[in-house]
């Protein structure tokens, strides 16, 4: 089993769960980011999101990162340098992105805020 320490800096994908979604949806009050109303589905190597987005037109991690954690292909989880739940669905809006300095962005309608 790999010590955290050796882990390289990580990238964390925070799901909104169901019952925070449903209010989401019908009031479009974003809930505070807490375990009551998010769960941790995904880490990815920042390296690999790093090289990922600098083959991207945008050179952006967060779209890199939204990209690598949604189902193009193949289930998102099966993608190279992403650790993550294999019965999570793909990030969406109201979803966040959390850097390895300890930023935050929510996953809006178009693009990213920080929260």
């Amino acid at each position: 089993m790999t010590n955290k320490k050796n882990l390289p800096p990580m990238i964390q994908i925070w799901h909104m769960k169901l019952a925070a979604r449903i209010d989401y949806n019908r009031t479009a009050v974003i809930p505070d980011f807490n375990p009551d109303f998010y769960e941790h589905v995904a880490s990815l190597e920042y390296e690999v999101v790093k090289q990922t987005a600098a083959e991207m037109a945008t050179g952006c991690a967060l779209s890199a990162s939204y990209q690598m954690t949604n189902s193009i292909e193949s289930h998102w989880s099966n993608n190279y340098g992403v650790w993550g739940d294999s019965g999570a669905r793909s990030t969406s809006t109201g979803d966040i992105i959390k850097m390895p300095d300890g930023q935050r962005f929510l996953v809006d309608d178009f693009g990213f805020k920080l929260f």
